[in-house]
């Protein structure tokens, strides 16, 4: 696998600042792109702010492709080891800026101010519409990130032993599938909107390969594995998936934290409770 945007343990705020971090990612193998430590990223309101951010590929035999990963990392941060990591995945049709739009460095902030230990969100490309779990095709969203995107990043000094899930939409339905088929590598989890449906015929074209494949992967026949890992729901209550959320809810003991809000399935209601739900994830 070659080795893209290297990005040091040793990576400071002050580095980061001042430019050691385009070097540190721009003196890497074929694999690499270019880096800058800042970068203009569109919010879901359509106003451009500032992201503390590194970026980077790696080749992916899971995903057949070369992923991009975005870190967005605390503007107090002193040194990137001491972060830690909370993996972000986006929703169907989605990149790795669908998160990072959403006011995610603010949230960042917020997150790690309150924690014991400041808090990295990585994003990455998790493919269109593969909802995490191995296809017929024969590829796999979620051994990507559990098994290609994690030690990648461990080697450039990020603390990935145990990480927290976040995800929306797909990337809900996702986070929650990968801490019951990862437990001892996932921490704890934040589902905003998960894409959730109580039988096959009411999926989407292209989320399971059959119904066979949607019975060995929905969430409702993991509830038992579900229950062991920190978790947290957030809903709106005009989303469309409003009532299989509340079905799962009712069947987890203990209940999930969040809960239902006024909103819908949309940017808007995931950017307003982002920050709880990466606050929740610092705080495990």
């Amino acid at each position: 696998m070659p080795a893209p945007a290297h990005v040091s343990s040793r990576l400071t705020r002050r580095g980061l600042l001042g430019g050691a971090a385009v070097a540190a990612l721009a003196g890497c193998s074929s694999g690499a792109t270019g880096s800058t430590p800042t970068a203009r990223v569109l919010s879901s309101s359509g106003t451009s702010r500032t992201t503390f951010a590194l970026q980077g590929r790696f080749a992916s035999t899971y995903l057949k492709s070369t992923p991009t990963y975005q870190i967005v990392l605390p503007s107090k941060l002193t040194s990137i080891a001491a972060a830690g990591v909370v993996i972000g995945l986006h929703g169907r049709g989605g990149d790795h800026t669908s998160i990072v739009g959403l006011h995610a460095q603010a949230a960042v902030d917020t997150a790690s101010a309150s924690a014991r230990r400041p808090l990295a969100l990585v994003t990455v490309d998790c493919g269109a519409d593969g909802y995490f779990h191995r296809r017929a095709d024969g590829t796999d969203a979620g051994a990507m990130v559990m098994q290609e995107l994690l030690p990648h990043l461990a080697q450039r000094g990020m603390s990935t032993g145990r990480v927290g899930l976040y995800g929306l939409s797909m990337g809900g339905y996702g986070a929650m599938l990968l801490a019951t088929r990862y437990p001892t590598m996932v921490r704890a989890v934040a589902s905003a909107s998960p894409a959730l449906w109580l039988s096959a015929g009411q999926t989407p074209a292209g989320a399971f390969d059959d119904a066979a494949d949607f019975d060995r992967n929905t969430i409702f026949g993991l509830i038992p594995a579900l229950e062991r890992v920190p978790l947290r729901i957030d809903c709106g209550d005009s989303d469309p998936f409003a009532s299989a959320t509340h079905t799962l809810r009712s069947r987890l003991k203990p209940s999930p934290a969040g809960g239902f809000a006024p909103g819908s399935h949309d940017g808007s209601f995931w950017a307003a409770h982002l920050p709880a739900a990466l606050t929740f994830l610092a705080q495990h």
